[in-house]
């Protein structure tokens, strides 16, 4: 769990490992963000497309290669 809090937001990021048969694993990531006040949900209505369609993936492509090394 990593966990980061500004003044815009309050968030948490978890990486799990799931099972998917027996001996073989999946990670799975999950994003918790609490916004703080107006300025906090204008913002993650924002830039929430490129978070969803360019950070995460990217972010899963990268986690993904160094898991199978």
């Amino acid at each position: 769990l990593s966990e980061i809090e500004n003044a815009t937001v309050h968030a948490a990021l978890h990486l799990g490992r799931v099972p998917l048969k027996e001996k073989l694993y999946t990670i799975q990531m999950a994003v918790y963000v609490k916004p703080k006040g107006a300025f906090g949900r204008f913002y993650m209505a924002l830039i929430k497309p490129f978070r969803h369609t360019i950070v995460y993936p990217a972010f899963m492509k990268l986690i993904r290669k160094r898991w199978e090394r």
